[in-house]
């Protein structure tokens, strides 16, 4: 089954500027994710090689609508007030692999990051 046919879409957050981002990896988010790395594969080598530089890149590419205030610019920044790099980390697999699950109808409590 291709990458396509496999993607759920499931909302996880993180809080920046005081209010709780929905990160979302739905087809908006992985199209931009093709555009910069040229597929998943690609983007998971960029963040192992260059994690400070893509990390805060592919959170802000899974931002929802309504996060004006924050910019592919100022994200990095927003990012380390409060939270820390393995927190970050992790919020981006859980949110990743979510989006690839196979569960259908369960109700999850996905983790948040504050």
């Amino acid at each position: 089954m291709s990458e396509l046919n496999d993607v759920t879409e499931k909302v996880f957050s993180i809080n920046l500027l005081g209010k709780d981002r929905a990160l979302k990896f739905g087809m908006k988010a992985f199209a931009r994710i093709e555009e910069c790395f040229g597929g998943i594969e690609e983007m998971s080598l960029a963040l192992t090689k260059k994690p400070f530089t893509n990390i805060p890149k592919v959170i802000y590419f899974a931002m929802a609508k309504g996060n004006d205030d924050i910019t592919e610019e100022n994200i990095a920044d927003l990012l380390d007030e409060g939270h820390d790099m393995n927190e970050l980390k992790d919020i981006l697999t859980s949110a990743m692999n979510a989006a690839f699950s196979k569960k259908e109808g369960t109700q999850e409590n996905p983790p948040k990051a504050e």
